[in-house]
């Protein structure tokens, strides 16, 4: 049973893998401690052009954004991890895909002690 399970997840594990149809991704720039986000997320070509996408922003210290190139202060010093999430909704074909890209920033010009 349990060798049955686990062939299951490693199927649909590569089932999503091969259907991935975006990919999100971001840079940042710092001045400070404020950081600009640029949304560089793609899109699978074979897509209609007729397509809608959203932005969910998590910028690591409790804060978030939809926009798509936010700017965001962070009040302390530290490592944080920010995250963007990209949802896709072809109405044309019907298709979507979601996808989440996240990375590691300081804050400061020192590394914490805790890290």
């Amino acid at each position: 049973m349990k060798k049955l399970f686990l062939t299951s997840i490693a199927f649909f594990i590569i089932l999503f893998a091969q259907g991935q149809q975006c990919q999100a991704n971001f840079s940042y720039m710092q001045n400070g401690p404020t950081t600009i986000f640029t949304d560089l997320s793609t899109i699978n070509s074979g897509w209609s052009t007729n397509y809608s996408v959203t932005w969910d922003w998590d910028f690591g210290d409790g804060n978030s954004s939809t926009q798509q190139n936010p700017t965001h202060t962070y009040t302390n010093n530290g490592i944080y991890t920010p995250c963007l999430t990209v949802t896709y909704f072809d109405s044309t074909i019907i298709n979507w895909c979601t996808s989440v890209y996240c990375d590691s920033i300081l804050i400061g010009n020192s590394i914490p002690a805790s890290w």
